[in-house]
């Protein structure tokens, strides 16, 4: 069995070397996600991101409405393409680790939308993270992470099921049209020139006098 294409999970107690990611990410970013999660649970969000390790960073959102709290906690891995050490898990990826996660009140759609915002928001901004990783507390919570596109790993123990998703790198359209200008032909006295929309994929032709 390749140990690189599975997840071993337990304590962690080793972050890999930086390399890009976390060295360029600008730790006031997250501000922005805390504004789109009080959009969603209508009550303001704490958020703190505590970036003294360079290797790996935790980002802590927290809030509290009539009836209603979250907390939410990232860590945030930029390693190398090295495995490492004696860690119970390897990390070869850059990756975003959930590692707590609660939301009253349960079972109203609450939890869903906060991690699909979560998801759509690091997948907007392209960082460079390629996969989510958490470690689900139960058979019951693997469910719901189920249903927000998360897989099962291998499970040690088995009743603890580890659980990943790919990141989707969006990649932008251009928001205006490009257009390509070249000479076609001479008639005379006149140039017929050839436009190209590289948005539109239409062509044009404009005859200059």
């Amino acid at each position: 069995m390749n140990r690189k294409t599975h997840f071993f999970w337990s304590e962690m107690y080793y972050q890999p070397k930086l390399t890009y990611i976390l060295k360029n990410l600008c730790p006031s970013l997250f501000d922005e996600l805390g504004k789109k999660l009080e959009i969603i649970l209508g009550y303001p969000i704490e958020v703190y991101v505590n970036n003294s390790d360079k290797e790996r960073w935790t980002i802590s959102f927290n809030g509290h409405g009539i009836g209603s709290s979250i907390r939410l906690i990232l860590y945030v891995y930029d390693p190398s393409v090295e495995t490492f050490g004696a860690a119970d898990i390897e990390i070869i990826n850059p990756t975003v680790e959930i590692v707590d996660f609660v939301m009253h009140p349960k079972r109203k759609g609450l939890g869903t939308k906060v991690i699909n915002q979560l998801i759509d928001f690091i997948e907007d901004k392209n960082w460079g993270f390629e996969i989510m990783i958490l470690k689900a507390q139960d058979l019951k919570a693997a469910s719901f992470w189920s249903k927000v596109g998360f897989t099962e790993a291998d499970l040690y123990p088995s009743y603890t099921p580890s659980m990943t998703r790919p990141f989707i790198k969006k990649i932008s359209e251009p928001k205006m049209s490009i257009k390509i200008s070249y000479q076609n032909s001479f008639r005379g006295e006149k140039v017929i020139i050839s436009q190209y929309d590289l948005k539109t994929n239409n062509k044009s032709s404009l005859i200059n006098l």
